[in-house]
């Protein structure tokens, strides 16, 4: 168990030595900077969309901050997360907050347990829901029970998590009302469908004529998949799921591999990095 992250990095460099790189050099000459453009600005309205879920999130579950200090907070940390071995990042977080506005730890926790089950859940229904309704493969008549399943678990999530609140103490503190549930669940969805989006103006931009709702699929499987522990980051995982899934329309492996790396480590790397110094530059420029 203790190498058994190895597995995935074996498969990512078997899976580039299958590619003709003169093929992925032809495929990042030939990218189409109007549609380079429109990911990169749905890129950032997704992650904004993020922190306003982290800024919502937190406020109800800890000490009300502004929504500056709270996305300073998610950069940060998500910058972090980009610079450091392991992705210490969003651990970090706790003791951020923690040292700059005296919130205790445990309150960030929770905050921030409820806010990655947000995207666990969207990722497990979107993933459900494509493997049914939208790829075409077959699969087992029993997954419609699982995906109803899924959905009333998560309806009654209180309920089922009072189960559990005698072991662990934390979950008594996750909680939470109706009202703030829905709020949530649009801004999740406001969220996805700009996640989804952009990973649909990436494979414009490299001409690749994708259907917006295989991009659901394609996007939700490859991050679940992403969370099997083989693997650092979900690297040769993610890739070999592109390749999969983008066979049954034809898209070539050099296509797929090059689609997973340059929106899932490359552009969300520059991205972040590039918009953590922007703003440091920005409040040293007002601050003057």
């Amino acid at each position: 168990m203790k190498y058994i992250k190895i597995l995935g990095v074996l498969l990512f460099i078997y899976i580039l030595s299958l590619l003709d790189y003169s093929l992925v050099y032809e495929s990042i000459i030939n990218l189409n900077l109007m549609f380079l453009s429109l990911y990169t600005l749905t890129f950032f309205l997704f992650f904004m969309i993020k922190v306003y879920r982290w800024h919502i999130v937190q406020n109800y579950f800890s000490k009300s901050l502004s929504f500056k200090e709270n996305y300073w907070v998610f950069l940060e940390t998500i910058y972090l997360s980009y610079i450091t071995p392991g992705k210490i990042g969003d651990i970090a977080r706790i003791w951020i907050m923690k040292k700059h506005f005296n919130i205790e730890k445990k309150d960030t926790l929770i905050a921030y347990i409820y806010d990655r089950i947000q995207d666990l859940f969207f990722l497990i229904a979107c993933a459900l829901f494509s493997v049914l309704f939208i790829i075409e493969i077959e699969v087992s008549k029993y997954l419609y029970g699982v995906l109803c399943l899924f959905l009333i678990l998560y309806i009654a999530k209180n309920k089922v998590l009072n189960l559990f609140k005698n072991k662990f103490s934390i979950i008594e503190n996750v909680r939470t009302d109706f009202n703030f549930e829905i709020r949530i669940f649009i801004i999740n969805f406001a969220s996805f469908f700009f996640y989804f989006l952009q990973v649909y103006f990436l494979a414009k931009a490299m001409n690749l004529n994708i259907e917006y709702s295989f991009i659901i699929a394609l996007a939700s499987i490859s991050s679940i998949a992403t969370l099997i522990p083989i693997s650092i980051s979900g690297l040769g995982v993610r890739e070999g799921v592109f390749i999969y899934l983008l066979s049954t329309i034809n898209v070539s492996k050099e296509d797929a591999v090059l689609l997973s790396l340059l929106d899932n480590v490359v552009f969300i790397a520059l991205f972040i990095i590039g918009l953590h110094l922007f703003s440091k530059l920005f409040i040293r420029f007002n601050n003057k």
